[in-house]
């Protein structure tokens, strides 16, 4: 069966979510040379050129068709330069507060996916309609409320940055992977989520990773 083909209104939506995820605090935070490129913020603006060559946009896509993007599918997530011929995030880069929404998750089987794992995490990591409500009603609580653009699921899905980091050979497929949630009470949520989904899995909160990480380049160093 032929895939119907990309209306050209979800192909500039589309083009949307790549540039965001590209962006994103979480590959921000991994990527030192993507920090270099937009400031210690994170909102130095990038021209098209490296826009294009960084988030691998479609070769048919072009200028005017990218600046349609962003003035209208990414209001209040991305901005426009005045001279029309870059871009930059929108918020500011908090690595303290990023860390917070992040997660690591390690010991997911992908056996038959080594190649492309990506299937197997979005099934595993992506928020659902229940998740959403559950962090929904915690925001209500604590008198905080989801992004404003980030009340549906479709949304929360879609600013869901999942950055796959490859596998260990053991006698199974090992998969191990970082996430980004939209917000700290939805990142909460999806920890619990995701062990019903999977028990046999290991989550762990991006800050709590990344201590154990610096403990360990520093015995590496040491040895």
């Amino acid at each position: 069966m032929r895939e119907t083909p990309l209306t050209g209104r979800q192909k500039l939506k589309d083009v949307v979510v790549q540039i965001e995820h590209c962006l994103a605090d979480l590959n921000i935070l991994f990527d030192k040379t993507l920090l270099s490129c937009i400031g210690q913020d994170g909102t130095q603006y990038i021209d098209f050129s490296s826009i294009r060559e960084r988030c691998f946009l479609p070769e048919d896509l072009s200028d005017n068709q990218l600046r349609r993007a962003i003035k209208y599918d990414a209001k209040g997530r991305l901005e426009l330069h005045p001279d029309l011929d870059m871009v930059r995030r929108s918020q500011a880069y908090d690595e303290s507060e990023a860390v917070d929404r992040m997660l690591f998750v390690d010991d997911v089987d992908i056996t038959g996916h080594e190649a492309k794992p990506d299937i197997v995490f979005k099934q595993l990591l992506l928020p659902c309609s229940n998740a959403v409500a559950q962090a929904h009603a915690v925001d209500s609580e604590k008198s905080e409320e989801l992004p404003k653009d980030g009340s549906d699921t479709e949304t929360l899905i879609q600013q869901t940055v999942i950055r796959p980091y490859g596998y260990k050979e053991t006698r199974f497929f090992q998969g191990f992977c970082f996430v980004e949630y939209s917000s700290r009470s939805l990142c909460t949520v999806m920890a619990n989520t995701i062990l019903s989904r999977n028990n046999t899995v290991r989550v762990m909160p991006m800050k709590q990773w990344l201590k154990l990480e610096r403990e360990y380049q520093r015995h590496k160093q040491a040895v």
